[in-house]
């Protein structure tokens, strides 16, 4: 995955069940991203502990006219 497809994970996008995620908006198209048990397994504990209610994006922010990181330093 290009980085900026990471950065603009939605979790409503996330599907645990079937460790897939799906890219909307990806340079050759929208597509499903398979992901490892152990990502998904990591996941699953992420979004149970450290996500805030009606939280929209896996890496928010708040400084960013997106909400989301759109980078990475």
């Amino acid at each position: 995955m290009r980085r900026m497809e990471i950065l603009s994970i939605r979790i409503e996008n996330i599907d645990l069940e079937r460790q897939l995620i799906y890219i909307h908006h990806a340079k050759a198209g929208a597509r499903e991203q398979p992901m490892t048990p152990y990502l998904a397994d990591y996941l699953k504990d992420y979004l149970a502990e450290k996500t805030k209610p009606n939280q929209e994006w896996l890496f928010p922010s708040e400084t960013s006219g997106t909400s989301h990181f759109v980078n990475i330093e």
